[in-house]
């Protein structure tokens, strides 16, 4: 691993200790201009991002530009990786859960210091494929109210991951993403997810649950995300109830020569993505008395 590289990555570890995955069988990402389908459409609208305010840049009284580094720059991809123009904006990624309730990582947001200095941004995505510039509304950027809860963990010690965000204000032209309280999953049950892979606009990935032991927190699927996706609400592809978030996985890209390239591993291969099991989250909602949106 080249130096430019491993300082890049231990930045990474230290600001964000946001985990890591990669592409499992064919790389099924799109940019939201790319749906066809009203109710992906529509789940899709729940997903919310977390960043910087340093991304932030006034343009008039209704937009703001959000600016950062290419992809190619921020992980010294090789020529033609795909999305390597795209800009890096996203520190993780999150679902709208009630009227102003974010559910993301808790990795993500693991004290109310960091949500104090995280905006919370909804439209995040592209129009097009030439778009280079990102403008969203005022409206959509909200601020960090209070941290309700959170709580890091990760696979290995088989400790559900995930954060409970108050926002400033109500949310009232976003769907609110709806519960799935049952939650009878089995092994190779289709899923999509939606997030921010590697901090670029938002994206829609596809897969299956690979494994699914009732006994533990999370969930196994091989759903290609990547850095930065943590948080992504994953749902039912066939009910589009909310199952879970993403928050484990696998290392994103691996070194060719001096510049690095995506990771692909088989469907079944390498060790999958963990996600937190709505499940496990649930207790605290209810604690917390939010009132959500149960299918």
């Amino acid at each position: 691993m080249n130096l430019l590289k491993s300082l890049i990555f231990a930045c990474l570890v230290l600001l964000s200790e946001v985990s890591f995955s990669t592409i499992y069988g064919e790389d099924t990402r799109l940019d939201r201009f790319e749906f066809s389908t009203p109710s992906v459409l529509a789940l899709s609208s729940s997903s919310v991002a977390l960043i910087s305010p340093s991304t932030i840049t006034p343009m008039n009284d209704r937009f703001v530009k959000l600016q950062g580094p290419t992809l190619a720059a921020s992980e010294s991809l090789c020529s033609g990786e795909r999305f390597e123009n795209q800009p890096v904006l996203a520190l993780c990624s999150g679902v709208l859960i009630a009227k102003d309730i974010v559910l993301t990582a808790g990795h993500c947001v693991p004290n109310e210091e960091q949500c104090q200095s995280t905006k919370f941004v909804f439209g995040l995505e592209l129009e097009n494929e030439t778009q280079i510039d990102v403008l969203v509304t005022h409206k959509n950027i909200y601020d960090c109210g209070e941290l309700l809860y959170t709580q890091s963990g990760n696979a290995k010690e088989n400790i559900a991951d995930f954060a409970l965000i108050r926002l400033a204000r109500p949310v009232d032209d976003h769907p609110i993403a709806k519960i799935d309280r049952s939650s009878k999953l089995l092994t190779g049950t289709k899923l999509m997810a939606f997030g921010y892979p590697n901090g670029i606009p938002l994206k829609y990935i596809d897969g299956n649950i690979r494994s699914n032991n009732l006994d533990l927190p999370f969930f196994v699927t091989n759903l290609g995300s990547f850095n930065r996706n943590s948080g992504s609400p994953v749902f039912d592809s066939e009910t589009g109830g909310l199952q879970g978030i993403l928050f484990d996985g696998e290392e994103d890209f691996v070194l060719d020569g001096q510049c690095f390239r995506a990771k692909h591993c088989s469907l079944d291969g390498c060790h999958g993505e963990s996600v937190t099991r709505i499940l496990a989250v649930l207790p605290i909602l209810d604690q917390l008395e939010v009132q959500l949106h149960s299918k």
